[in-house]
């Protein structure tokens, strides 16, 4: 009897470690993955290791596996993030177990399970505490170094993360937590854009893992990487390897397609879309849905390449058109929707244009208003590329959003203004839609000339010192001809009567490459002052930036619930009406601002009204952001 109840606690204990090795093992084949949290499979496996432990605890509580068994439920449900139950599981171990032999890891594991649960400075002055131990076995010290990476990490101390990292690297005695290091590594550059880092820790975490599935993934984020950075004939000769390999074979499709978007990306259109077309005809005859989706995908890629590379709108609508005959489900649907609707605007916008220096209808002196057989709603536009004013040709625009825009809409629109008015709205259009700086700044130049009494020329020639490649000389000009703008000194004297002002801007300054750190910040601060502004900026950037339409309706709604007398309300509720009728499929008209022309607000919110002072270079997006 004596026999059979110990090889049953045994066996019950055995299962438990069973179970935890497989959880982790499922864990580390996760690697590369983009989500923060672990595999539904590990966490079932850890479940299962603590169901295995309690019943060791409860049924054999004198058996020596028993402070095992605590180890277990703590570890487990400290990777399944429920770290009460780990931390009382690690308080039994100090307080009834001091003796037991891994006691120091226990107090390792006590003190990160408390930073997890927001207690940081006790966790810090304990970790510390325990790193000046001489003698600490190599899986201590691994487990101390990843504890004080999440802890530096919290304080946005980025780069000691990774050091400390580094020696969690250095004496991990296990292949899996080498894996589980690199890993961290990696997503935590992917989140701060340090994708040199990322690309490094991906070459060593490929050489040190055994499973095909984590290596296939980490090319693949390698390949996502380098994009970012624009290795691109260093992608090409990856491609052509993998291309080569039984084991992408499955991925073909996918990795030619991605081929032909290099050579694009790097410039070589030529290349890049006889790649398209040879790969559309070789595959004509192919009927099956995944060679359907890839022509679709082809012809995607052809259209954009036409509008943005080209500046081809005939080209463009053609692929487009071709890609929904291929597959009318595309995934990018909804993006050749939004770009046929944005040359729709355009074509409307140069035609109305070229009406109003006829004569052909009457003008309104301040401006212009949509007149539609559906609808008489003003609409405003969307203007959501950011421009990298290093480069004088363009940066793509960025529109993911989740929402449809018929482009069957817009045909039927008459944007009645004055020659003026349009001329700005065209060179706005040119710039933060198509990202076509050298033809906004030829517009420009013409209102100035052919407009100099309109109240739009300062501003466009405001915009020619951002724009222009003469620059310098419109910048000289315009001082000389605008010493003291209107249009800047109001913008000054509403940011002088702004008691926030000044941490606002710090907040914007502090994480100005990181929009989600704007956003998240401004939150905080809202909650904490209910400061307006802070609680629409947030809204902004949600919406414009990050494109995260949640986010948007909530804080524009929030916005506009508390702060009915705001002067941003009107244009919050334009945008949350707007964001509403696009999501059920409403939209009957192309979106213009009809109230204003935003320009200027989008290029400068500083206090200062020295031009001189402005670095194009580092500040333009942090201005639009302001």
């Amino acid at each position: 009897m004596f026999f059979f109840s110990g090889c049953v606690y045994y066996n019950t204990f055995y299962n438990a470690e069973f179970y935890f090795k497989k959880g982790m093992d499922s864990i580390e084949d996760s690697a590369i993955e983009d989500s923060e949290d672990i595999p539904s499979g590990a966490k079932n496996q850890l479940e299962k290791a603590i169901n295995k432990s309690n019943q060791v605890i409860q049924q054999f509580p004198h058996s020596k596996y028993v402070d095992d068994a605590y180890f277990i439920i703590g570890k487990s449900s400290f990777y399944r993030k429920e770290y009460t139950r780990a931390l009382k599981s690690f308080d039994v171990l100090i307080n009834e177990f001091p003796l037991n032999e891994f006691i120091n890891e226990v107090r390792i594991w006590h003190a990160y399970t408390q930073f997890k649960l927001g207690d940081t400075d006790s966790s810090k002055l304990e970790l510390e505490e325990i790193s000046k131990k001489t003698n600490q076995p190599r899986d201590n010290k691994y487990i101390l170094y990843t504890a004080l990476s999440d802890i530096a990490l919290d304080s946005d101390s980025i780069r000691l993360a990774f050091n400390y990292l580094d020696l969690a690297i250095e004496n991990a005695s296990q292949k899996s937590k080498r894996l589980a290091a690199y890993n961290k590594i990696i997503k935590i550059a992917q989140r701060e854009n340090a994708y040199q880092d990322a690309i490094k820790y991906l070459n060593l975490l490929e050489k040190q893992s055994d499973s095909k599935l984590v290596k296939k993934r980490a090319r693949l984020k390698w390949i996502e990487f380098n994009k970012k950075v624009k290795n691109y004939d260093l992608i090409l000769q990856e491609i052509d390897v993998m291309l080569g390999t039984a084991e992408y074979e499955s991925m073909y499709l996918d990795l030619e397609l991605e081929k032909a978007q290099i050579l694009i990306e790097k410039g070589d259109l030529n290349n890049g879309r006889i790649s398209l077309l040879t790969f559309i005809e070789n595959t004509s005859e192919k009927k099956d849905s995944k060679h359907k989706k890839a022509r679709a995908n082809s012809y995607f890629i052809l259209g954009k390449s036409s509008l943005f590379d080209e500046f081809d709108f005939a080209s463009s609508r053609e692929y487009f058109d071709k890609m929904s005959i291929e597959n009318n489900r595309s995934e990018y649907r909804n993006e050749a929707n939004k770009y046929i609707d944005m040359m729709d605007s355009y074509d409307n916008l140069k035609e109305s244009y070229r009406k109003a220096l006829k004569g052909d209808f009457d003008v309104y002196s301040d401006g212009f208003v949509f007149e539609n057989t559906e609808s008489d709603s003003i609409k405003k536009r969307n203007t959501t590329t950011s421009v990298n004013t290093d480069d004088k040709h363009y940066k793509k625009p960025n529109r993911k959003k989740d929402y449809k825009i018929d482009p069957e809409s817009v045909k039927n629109d008459i944007i009645i203004g004055t020659p003026d008015s349009l001329l700005m709205l065209i060179g706005e259009m040119l710039i933060y839609d198509f990202g076509r700086i050298d033809s906004a700044a030829l517009r420009y130049e013409n209102l100035v000339k052919k407009f100099s009494n309109s109240k739009f020329s300062p501003r466009a020639m405001y915009a020619l010192t951002f724009f222009s490649n003469d620059s310098v000389k419109w910048r000289k000009e315009f001082m000389e001809k605008y010493p003291n703008p209107e249009f800047l000194i109001e913008k000054s004297k509403r940011s002088m009567n702004d008691m926030f002002l000044n941490s606002r801007m710090n907040i914007i300054d502090t994480f100005f490459e990181t929009p989600e750190m704007i956003r998240d910040s401004l939150i905080v601060f809202f909650e904490l002052e209910k400061d307006p502004l802070s609680l629409y900026k947030s809204a902004y950037i949600s919406d414009y930036l990050l494109n995260d339409i949640q986010n948007s309706l909530s804080n524009y709604k929030l916005f506009l619930d508390s702060f009915p007398d705001h002067d941003k309300y009107t244009e919050a509720k334009i945008r949350y009406d707007e964001i509403i009728q696009a999501i059920s499929d409403t939209v009957k008209s192309i979106k213009i601002d009809t109230n204003k022309i935003d320009i200027i607000d989008s290029l400068s919110e500083t206090e200062s009204l020295n031009i001189d002072d402005i670095n194009i270079d580092s500040n333009f997006i942090k201005q639009q952001i302001k």
